[in-house]
């Protein structure tokens, strides 16, 4: 997918697994761990997000990481 950059029809958008990742840092407060891994991944995801990759595939996150 990211050989050929074909991100259009995704099996889990960025946008859904940004609402995973929400629930990530719901449960590193509630829990009362470390959060900087899911601090860190809102913010890669919500990079894509504002970039307009919210429904491409997972695999669109190497476009904000190049």
């Amino acid at each position: 997918m990211i050989q050929t950059e074909t991100y259009d029809q995704p099996q889990s958008s960025v946008d859904t697994c940004m609402g995973t990742v929400k629930l990530f840092m719901q449960q590193a407060r509630e829990a009362g761990i470390n959060s900087e891994f899911p601090a860190f991944a809102q913010k890669l995801f919500q990079k894509a997000l504002d970039a307009g990759y919210g429904d491409e595939e997972l695999g669109a996150l190497i476009k904000v990481l190049r």
